[in-house]
């Protein structure tokens, strides 16, 4: 089950925390190769963003934090960093959307810092690619980073300080005193606004995200595809409805398989195989649903020219083109989902082998106590809602609508 294309409740992520750690850090997802085509498409549909992304203004109150601590550091600018980034959702509580930390504090798991730190450097609103945050703060710590330099003919050493490292149009009207802060909100001003609208719409041009932000497009709750776009964008709506539909219809097709092997191989109570029994038959409507919606459509579809227009080459690439066009084949072909189940049950099973043949489910090897972990949901079809990256990207949009505050 590729657990990052879910949207889960906090029940499910806790389950799902709880089986990753039992798999002690192990590549327990992507179990059909699938995951790395969505982070491509991704990153063409919605570049300058990452999942997990809350607010636009992040992309200003983090440097505007990281400047403070380059101009007054204390004896752990690590410490002083969470420290920082705490008291700022401390501040502002529950009264605005999108605050990262607002109940953890100092125990948030990965800070806006750290989430924002790769867009940031994407964004060139820091100018240094090659920085990451440690080293940012390495450099505080040791108060200037030498750096290597031979612009001029001649290499020579040069010191130069963290702070000057900024993009000096990205300022933020957020004051830092002693560790207290004044305009403490995620609501952007008009000229921070305008700032990061422009950031976007150069450093993400011709995308479907620039688009939406230069048109002050609304952004559907399902997928890109929702959007009217200019011609251009066209083909990329037609494969990013056609890839969801694969992605929905192959999780089913796995979740079927690895329920119904877990009910062919496990000894399980009487209350856990009729859950199981139920989930199977669950999975097997869901995807009499999505062959009635998407049959046509993937009929139509060419996944050689998504591959392309990924700008995906080589051996690997032809692997996932052989499986999506037999899926995409078998789909089309198939008159309901027992066909379907019948048709794909050994292409499933063969690509998760090719994929992670070590850490199978679908082969010989026992389940083990894992799969007990995973309780699985009533309705598995509510598993597949849209990427958590285009709903990072409608959250950008509405930050940097025009006519806003």
């Amino acid at each position: 089950m590729t657990l990052f294309w879910f949207e889960l409740s906090k029940a499910d992520r806790e389950r799902t925390d709880a089986w990753l750690r039992a798999l002690r850090g192990e590549e327990a997802f992507d179990s059909l190769g699938l995951a790395d085509l969505l982070e491509h498409l991704s990153d063409r549909l919605y570049p300058g963003t990452v999942t997990g992304m809350t607010r636009a203004r992040y992309l200003l109150i983090v440097p505007a934090i990281y400047k403070y601590i380059a101009r007054h550091p204390d004896n752990d600018p690590f410490q002083q960093s969470k420290r920082l980034q705490a008291r700022f959702a401390k501040q502002i509580g529950t009264r605005e959307k999108g605050n990262l930390g607002v109940r953890a504090g100092e125990d948030l798991s990965r800070f806006p810092s750290s989430l924002y730190w790769s867009v940031l450097r994407q964004l060139q609103i820091l100018r240094r690619d090659d920085v990451t945050e440690r080293q940012y703060l390495d450099a505080v710590k040791d108060g200037t980073r030498h750096e290597l330099r031979d612009d001029d003919g001649v290499e020579h050493r040069e010191r130069t300080a963290p702070e000057t490292w900024w993009a000096p149009e990205a300022r933020c009207e957020l004051g830092i005193r002693d560790g207290r802060f004044t305009n403490a909100t995620l609501e952007l001003t008009r000229e921070e606004r305008r700032f990061l609208r422009e950031r976007y719409l150069d450093r993400a041009k011709h995308s479907f995200l620039a688009y939406c932000i230069e048109t002050n497009a609304r952004l559907g709750d399902v997928g890109p595809w929702q959007t009217r776009v200019r011609a251009a964008l066209h083909p990329w709506m037609g494969h990013a409805q056609a890839f969801r539909a694969i992605l929905r219809i192959a999780n089913l097709l796995y979740a079927f398989f690895v329920t119904e092997r877990r009910l062919a191989r496990l000894r399980l109570d009487a209350e856990a195989k009729a859950s199981d029994e139920e989930a199977r038959a669950t999975t097997k409507e869901a995807l009499e649903r999505c062959l009635r919606e998407h049959r046509r459509r993937l009929a139509e579809w060419d996944p050689g020219s998504f591959l392309v227009r990924l700008g995906l080459h080589g051996d690997r690439s032809g692997r996932q083109e052989r499986f999506l066009e037999a899926l995409r084949a078998e789909i089309s072909a198939a008159t309901d989902a027992a066909d379907l189940i019948r048709r794909t049950r050994a292409r499933i099973v063969e690509r998760e082998a090719e994929v992670r043949p070590g850490k199978r489910r679908l082969g010989d090897q026992p389940h083990g106590d894992l799969l007990r972990q995973w309780e699985r949901r009533e309705d598995p079809d509510l598993l597949y809602e849209p990427s958590s990256r285009h709903n990072v990207a409608r959250r950008i949009v509405e930050d940097l609508r025009e006519g806003t505050r």
